[in-house]
């Protein structure tokens, strides 16, 4: 199971609202918010649309496997790479916006 923490923070360094994601991912508004609350089972095709969005803005959310865990990684040249946001990390830019209490 994929951290909600992760999903929040990786939505924040990438600038956009919940709803921003949610189109840009072709979501439902509730479906983004019961992702990043972990209160909603949703569809690993649902999961796939949201991290494909955030991959495209240059923020790639990493589901781990035997040597690493989950993460976050901001690919360089990406649309996050560009801005002042990229160089802090996940959690502390989460923690200014409160979201990741």
């Amino acid at each position: 199971m994929l951290d909600p923490r992760l999903l929040v923070a990786a939505r924040v360094l990438t600038g956009w609202t919940q709803q921003e994601l949610a189109s840009a991912a072709n979501l439902g508004l509730n479906t983004i918010q019961g992702l990043e609350t972990g209160r909603r089972k949703t569809r690993s095709s649902s999961l796939k649309r949201v991290l494909d969005a955030l991959l495209e803005q240059g923020v790639e959310v990493t589901l781990g496997g035997e040597r690493w865990s989950y993460g976050i990684q901001v690919l360089r040249g990406g649309i996050v790479d560009q801005g002042q946001g990229a160089r802090q990390t996940a959690a502390t830019v989460a923690n200014k916006t409160g979201e990741f209490d």
